[in-house]
C-alpha cells in the first residue's frame, strides 16, 4: 500500500440517486440517512451536502454537481467514548444505511486516509469513443471485482440515462423564411431561460435582471408559440420544428479528450489492493480477447490502472532505486575507510537482516508494507551498518596489535557489544514514544517507527553473531591466500596467473 489503512474517526458517504431525480427526491433519501445518524451513539457530528459533493480536499480535488448527488461528512466519537474501533463502526453503518437506500440509488463509503489524496485503492479507467462498448467492458470488470473477497464500495461513474426531448428543425421552411437554426435556438433560450441584461440592489442584496419572453416555461408549450418576422408575417414555432422523446447520457466524462468510464472500489481491512489488481491484470488479456471476439470494435477500448495502484508502482520503483544507490554509496565509503573489498561486504550483510526484522515487526503490529515502511527500511541501511563498522574497526586494530585472528574476533565482540547495544537502544527509545502514541495525528508515522524498531532489534541481535563469524572466515581465507602467495617464487606466481 502507498499509505497505511489506519483507524480514523472521519469518513464520507457519497449518495447518488437515479439520473433525472429532482433535488426533492434526493433530499428525501438524505433525510432517511440523517435519521439513522442522529440516533447513533457513535456519531459526534455530521455535515450533509445536497446537489453537490462540497469540498473534497482530503480525498481528491474534484467537486461534483447534480440534483441526484449528495454527500455526508461524518465525524465519529473518540475511541475511548465508544465500545468498538472506528473501522467496525464504519462496517456497521455500511450494513445499516444501505437498507435505507431506494432501488436504483447508490451509496459509497469513503474512509479518510492519513496522507495526501491518492485516489481509491482500486481504480480502473476504461477509455474509448463508443459509450456502449465502454459500458460493456466496464461491466465485465465490475463483475470480476464483485466476486473478489475484500472488495467493497464498488462503483463507476457511468452517467446513466435521463429523459430528453430532441427538437428537430425544418430546414426547408427555415430556408424559405430566411432563418437559421441559431435564430430558433435564441428564441427557445429567451423563452425558457432568458438573457441576463443587468443587476440591481434590493434590500442591500444584488439581484440579477433577466430579459425573458412570458411563457409557461414548458417545452411542449413552445409548439403553440408564435412570433413575428421582420416582414410582419406571424409564424408558429410548430411549423419550424418537431420534437421527439428519447433518453440520453446525463454527462460525458473525458480524459485527454477521450471518453472514459472510471471504476473505483475500496478494500476491506486485512486485504491488499495490489493483490486484487494483480489478479485482474492476469485475467485482462483473456477478458479482452473474449470481448473482441464478440465485437471487433472492442479492440479500440483501452483499459488502464490509475489511483493508488499506479502511484504505488512508481513509488516502489523510486524507493528501490534509492536503496540501491545508498548501498553503492555506503560500499564506496567503507571501501575508502577499510581499504578492503571484502570487509564492506561483511558490514552490508546486516541489511538483509534489517529487512527480515521490518517484515516480522509489520506482521506482528498488523501494518502493511507501505511506502512509509519502505522509508523506514531506507533509514535502517544507514543505521545498522554502524554495528559492523564498530566491530570490524576494533577487530582490525586488535590484529595490528598482535592478536591472533580468533582472539581478535572474540575480544572485539566482548569489548564492542555494549556500545553496539547502547547506540541502538538510544535510537529505539527515542522512536518508541511516537510508535506508542495514541493520538490520531501520530497514526500516520507508526509504520515507519515500527519498521525502524523491528529492523534494529533483529539486525543488532544477528549482527553480534553473523558479522564475527563472517569476519573470521573471510579474514582467515585472505590470510591463507596471501601467505601462500608470499612463499611462492615469482616465476611460480607468474605461471599460475597465466
Amino acid at each position: 500500500q502507498l499509505f497505511p489503512q489506519l483507524d480514523t474517526a472521519k469518513f464520507y458517504i457519497d449518495i447518488k440517486t437515479p439520473p433525472g431525480s429532482t433535488i426533492e427526491q434526493t433530499t428525501d433519501v438524505v433525510n432517511s440517512v440523517e435519521s439513522v445518524l442522529k440516533k447513533s451513539k457513535y456519531v459526534d457530528h455530521y455535515i450533509s451536502n445536497i446537489g453537490s459533493s462540497g469540498t473534497r480536499v482530503e480525498i481528491d480535488d474534484h467537486i461534483y454537481f447534480g440534483s441526484n448527488i449528495a454527500r455526508f461528512i461524518v465525524d465519529l466519537k473518540s475511541r475511548d467514548q465508544i465500545d468498538m474501533d472506528h473501522k467496525r463502526v464504519l462496517q456497521y453503518f455500511r450494513g445499516k444505511l444501505k437498507k435505507e437506500m431506494p432501488e436504483g440509488s447508490d451509496m459509497v463509503f469513503i474512509e479518510k486516509l492519513l496522507g495526501p489524496p491518492v485516489g481509491s485503492p482500486i481504480k480502473i479507467v476504461v477509455s474509448g469513443q463508443n459509450y456502449d462498448d465502454l459500458k460493456t467492458a466496464a461491466g465485465r470488470i465490475e463483475a470480476f471485482l464483485s466476486k473478489q473477497p475484500g472488495v467493497i464500495d464498488l462503483k463507476d461513474n457511468y452517467p446513466g440515462l435521463v429523459p430528453q426531448i430532441v427538437l428537430t428543425t425544418n430546414q426547408e421552411t427555415l430556408g424559405t423564411l430566411g432563418m437559421t437554426t441559431r435564430d430558433i435556438g435564441g428564441f427557445i433560450f429567451l423563452t425558457l431561460t432568458g438573457y441576463k441584461i443587468g443587476s440591481m440592489e434590493i434590500n442591500n442584496e444584488l439581484k440579477d435582471i433577466f430579459l425573458k419572453i412570458e411563457q409557461t416555461g414548458n417545452v411542449m408549450a413552445l409548439q403553440s408559440a408564435t412570433f413575428t418576422l421582420p416582414g410582419g408575417r406571424t409564424v408558429g414555432l410548430g411549423e419550424l420544428m418537431s420534437y421527439s422523446f428519447t433518453q440520453g447520457l446525463s454527462a460525458v466524462e473525458h480524459e485527454n479528450n477521450v471518453r472514459t468510464i472510471t471504476i473505483e472500489a475500496n478494500v476491506a481491512k486485512g486485504f491488499e489492493a495490489k493483490r486484487i489488481i494483480d489478479k485482474l491484470s492476469e485475467r485482462l488479456p483473456d477478458m479482452k480477447k473474449k470481448l473482441v471476439k464478440e465485437n471487433p470494435e472492442m479492440n479500440k477500448v483501452k483499459i488502464s490502472f490509475a489511483g493508488e495502484t499506479m502511484l504505488l508502482d512508481q513509488a516502489m520503483k523510486d524507493l528501490t532505486t534509492a536503496i540501491l544507490v545508498s548501498l553503492v554509496l555506503i560500499y564506496l565509503i567503507l571501501l575508502i575507510e577499510f581499504r578492503s573489498t571484502l570487509q564492506p561486504i561483511i558490514i552490508l550483510v546486516c541489511v538483509p537482516y534489517a529487512l527480515v526484522g521490518v517484515i516480522i515487526t509489520l506482521l506482528i503490529t498488523g501494518y502493511s508494507f507501505s511506502i512509509l515502511a519502505g522509508i523506514g527500511l531506507l533509514c535502517l541501511i544507514g543505521i545498522v551498518v554502524n554495528n559492523g563498522i564498530i566491530y570490524i574497526d576494533y577487530a582490525n586494530l586488535l590484529q595490528e596489535r598482535g592478536y591472533k585472528l580468533k582472539d581478535a574476533c572474540v575480544q572485539a565482540c566482548m569489548t564492542r557489544v555494549r556500545p553496539i547495544i547502547l547506540t541502538k537502544a538510544t535510537v529505539i527509545l527515542g522512536i518508541m514514544p511516537l510508535a506508542m502514541a495514541s493520538a490520531s495525528k501520530t497514526q500516520f508515522w507508526k509504520p515507519l517507527c515500527w519498521a525502524i524498531i523491528g529492523g534494529l532489534l533483529i539486525a543488532t541481535t544477528l549482527t553480534l553473531v553473523i558479522i564475527p563469524v563472517a569476519y573470521y572466515i573471510t579474514e582467515g581465507w585472505r590470510s591463507k591466500y596471501y601467505s601462500r602467495r608470499k612463499h611462492l617464487a615469482p616465476s611460480d606466481i607468474a605461471n599460475r596467473e597465466e
